[in-house]
């Protein structure tokens, strides 16, 4: 199984700069841009701390909601199921041993073993669990228009 790529979840100068934005009537990015970077930079550690703790606790829930695994396909999930037995059987296999062994096996199931795979992946797939889920409240590209906790 691989993981799906994720958001970068928000960092402590971007809620700053979000917050800061909410108070700006008038956006210019040509000016404010540069203005909100000043600020950043001159403001204190203590200032910035609670940005840093939010943004700490952000990644924190960030981390939890977005550790699925996406299976691609009903191989991938009988791979995953039976990688573990073939490591307990071979424990000194490569993992490219173990992934042509996984591939063998497969091959070697019948249609009524693989449509088992197909009907568990489909089940899988309508959950959503092979695509994974982003939480947008976390992550740069999500809503802007509550951030308050």
């Amino acid at each position: 199984m691989e993981t799906k790529k994720r958001k970068q979840p928000l960092n402590a100068y971007i809620l700053f700069y979000r917050e800061i934005l909410q108070e700006v009537p008038e956006f210019v990015p040509s000016r404010d841009h540069k203005k909100f970077s000043v600020l950043w930079k001159n403001m204190t550690s203590e200032d910035k701390q609670p940005y840093f703790e939010k943004a700490d606790r952000l990644k924190k829930l960030h981390d939890e909601k977005t550790l699925v695994k996406v299976i691609k396909s009903p191989r991938g999930l009988f791979k995953e199921k039976q990688r573990k037995d073939i490591r307990k059987q071979f424990p000194s296999a490569t993992a490219k041993e173990i992934r042509k062994h996984l591939k063998i096996m497969y091959k070697g199931l019948s249609k009524k073993e693989k449509s088992k795979y197909m009907k568990e992946f489909k089940e899988l797939k309508k959950t959503d669990i092979t695509t994974g889920d982003r939480d947008s409240e976390t992550c740069i590209d999500g809503p802007t228009d509550d951030w308050s906790e």
